[in-house]
């Protein structure tokens, strides 16, 4: 992951009324969003990057927040989603040293030119965060594209922001166990674990959808079929509503489910 040299030269600290932590870059590289500052636990503190990115964190102890720019995603993005350059940077990694991070609110610099141009009709700017564990990119819900061309994003944790463009009906990528609002105009079409199961569903009513993957169920395989020991659960938020329209599509791993495959074909239960 490429980045540039530590921007900061001069620092301006001021206490703001509320007790909140006001930080101002005043020199650098002009646009770069590179730098370590220091944070005190439990208390919002404002960071102004030159080139106009603005971060509102808050985290559980004191702390050092250490945020560092890429104008090159590392790693690849999911089909349909593009790099979406900011300023000088399309991705940023965001890192605490101590405790967790539990609010934060970035607000990037302007998007450059080419890519201002490619927010037509029928796509949007988006946010991606890549989950170390899981090894997959989710979607940022409510990521904000502004008039001035500045993206507004609510950051649930540390870690590697990717900023993005798609079509507003691209499949969204989610990782297992995370809740993805749904609706009752359209289907909802969200892919889990990279693009292991893709869901494509609409329900009677706006609700959330969560799909947990499990190693193993309490429900026995039907007669006559064996389980290739591949379980989910996909449960409504509200729970009495009903799908309107649902379609699961599962990528096996062939090797893994030779065996079964070469006597039966394959089949979901519940």
């Amino acid at each position: 992951m490429a980045t540039n040299h530590l921007c900061t030269v001069a620092l301006l600290l001021c206490l703001l009324a509320n007790g909140a932590l006001c930080l101002d870059l005043l020199a650098g590289v002009a646009g770069s969003v590179t730098g370590s500052l220091t944070l005190k636990a439990n208390t919002e503190t404002t960071i102004n990057f030159v080139g106009g990115t603005k971060l509102v964190i808050t985290g559980t102890a004191d702390a050092t927040v250490k945020v560092t720019e890429t104008t090159k995603v590392a790693i690849a993005l999911p089909e349909g989603f593009k790099s979406f350059a900011v300023g000088a940077y399309s991705g940023l990694t965001i890192d605490v040293d101590v405790g967790t991070i539990t609010k934060a609110s970035l607000t990037t610099s302007a998007a450059d030119v080419t890519a201002a141009l490619s927010i037509v009709a029928g796509m949007q700017a988006a946010c991606l965060r890549f989950d170390a564990d899981a090894k997959a990119y989710t979607f940022i819900d409510g990521a904000k594209y502004n008039s001035d061309k500045t993206m507004t994003v609510d950051l649930p944790s540390a870690g590697f922001y990717a900023f993005v463009s798609a079509s507003l009906t691209v499949p969204i990528p989610t990782i297992y166990a995370q809740a993805r609002t749904t609706n009752s105009s359209s289907s909802t079409t969200i892919v889990y674990g990279g693009g292991e199961l893709n869901l494509d569903v609409q329900t009677t009513t706006d609700n959330s959808i969560t799909c947990t993957k499990k190693k193993k169920s309490d429900a026995a395989a039907p007669a006559n079929k064996a389980s290739i020991n591949i379980y989910f659960d996909i449960e409504l938020k509200t729970k009495e509503e009903k799908v309107k329209k649902g379609e699961i599509k599962y990528k096996y791993n062939a090797t893994a489910v030779a065996d079964v495959r070469t006597f039966l074909p394959l089949y979901a239960y519940d």
